[in-house]
């Protein structure tokens, strides 16, 4: 009786082999390199490092511009969690907003920071926001 043929990541469906006693067709897998790439390029996609990096951030390590927290506290949190998930630097303004809520959140919008470096967007929260609690 051939074994079950299971569809696996890192199948090919050209190659094929032959059960040796009951001479059935059975998929075999792809060489091992393969299937690292295709997880290689999991690992470094944008989107799934922001995915991640959303699933560990809490609430209380996010800005609310409020005087019991301080940008520059939240920042090196960020830059933490940013380097643990590799996250690339040139990314690092995609993934920012995760950072924010209440009123940082909204002036992100209002202000159009999205559409400005990451060191430009970070300078402009810095002005709107410091104050006596910095």
């Amino acid at each position: 009786m051939p074994p079950l043929a299971l569809p696996l990541i890192g199948l090919n469906a050209r190659a094929t082999t032959f059960h040796p006693f009951t001479n059935a067709k059975v998929l075999i897998y792809q060489s091992p390199l393969l299937l690292l790439n295709r997880l290689t390029k999991q690992l470094t996609n944008p989107i799934c490092i922001i995915t991640n990096i959303i699933k560990r951030y809490i609430d209380s390590d996010k800005f609310d511009s409020k005087g019991n927290s301080s940008l520059n506290s939240k920042l090196d949190i960020f830059y933490i969690i940013c380097y643990n998930a590799r996250l690339l630097k040139t990314e690092l303004l995609r993934a920012f907003l995760i950072m924010l809520k209440g009123l940082a959140r909204d002036y992100f919008y209002a202000y159009s920071l999205y559409a400005r470096t990451y060191n430009k967007a970070i300078s402009y929260l810095r002005s709107l926001f410091e104050g006596a609690e910095f």
